[in-house]
């Protein structure tokens, strides 16, 4: 099992001042201790109640942030903890994901998702679709980033964006690509990527707030999944109702068993789903 370090607020590190050096010594620190990832938010407001006092508190723009940890860094896999697919348009983003991997040496994790935070979106002015084209507008990111990391360059016509000439110039260090990290809060949605590619065999992930530690590897993607507000979880029937269209036909009988057997306990989990 790998550890990762989250660095949610900025606050707690001083005045503006004072955030460079004191992330600085963070990062180093984490790493040289053995932490195997870092991450930060996507996020322009702080998140109040839960790292914060008020959506005024000191935030960091994430890709910004992990440039500064790739300069400080040697080992630790760096990423967003998720980046919201509506803040950024998706050519450009693409191009933030693989600068980060060049210039960290290939330690870039690409996380994504759907975005949730619906007053930081209005309150900067950054459209905020319904949940349903939210959710598009992610499907369109991982098909362009597909498409994108399959050649050095490529037109792209999706649902919600379109591109007729994007560069994959310079390439990602990462084989065959960056790690990639879906983020969301809607019932478990199989997806039709093979695992040989990498790409995730679940598009979507759980949301609630039951919690557990438990961990299923399918293929080569991994799901994880926490927070338990009830204990035993296993004895509450209320959790065991999830139901799925199918089962992704790339997996392994014994994948195709554990699946089946975690989503027929498994109702409503948060989860967090990356390739390794």
């Amino acid at each position: 099992m790998h550890i990762g370090l989250q660095i949610p607020s900025f606050k707690t590190l001083g005045g503006a001042a004072n955030i460079r050096p004191a992330l600085k010594d963070v990062v180093t620190t984490a790493e040289a201790g053995g932490f195997y990832s870092l991450w930060v938010m996507d996020h322009y407001y702080q998140i109040k109640g839960l790292f914060g006092e008020a959506y005024t508190d000191p935030m960091l723009e994430a890709y910004t942030t992990l440039g500064y940890f790739a300069g400080l860094t040697e080992k630790a896999l760096l990423g967003v903890l998720v980046t919201g697919v509506i803040y950024r348009n998706p050519a450009v983003l693409m191009k933030m994901v693989n600068t980060l991997d060049v210039l960290s040496g290939g330690r870039a994790y690409f996380g994504i998702g759907a975005a949730w935070y619906e007053d930081e979106a209005i309150g900067n002015g950054i459209p905020y679709p319904s949940t349903s084209e939210r959710f598009e507008q992610l499907e369109d990111q991982l098909k362009l980033a597909k498409a994108l990391w399959n050649s050095d360059e490529t037109s792209f016509e999706g649902k919600h964006f379109s591109a007729p000439a994007i560069t994959n110039n310079p390439r990602p260090l990462s084989s065959p690509h960056p790690r990639i990290m879906v983020g969301a809060r809607v019932r478990i949605k199989p997806c039709a990527w093979s695992p040989s590619t990498r790409m995730p065999v679940i598009s979507a992930i759980g949301s609630g707030r039951r919690k557990c530690k438990r961990r299923l590897t399918i293929s080569n993607v991994s799901v994880r999944r926490w927070g338990v507000t009830m204990p035993r979880w296993r004895k509450h029937r209320s959790a065991r109702s999830i139901y799925l269209r199918r089962i992704p036909s790339n997996l392994s009988p014994t994948a195709s068993k554990n699946f089946r057997r975690w989503a027929s306990r498994t109702r409503s989990l948060t989860c967090r789903m990356f390739t390794r």
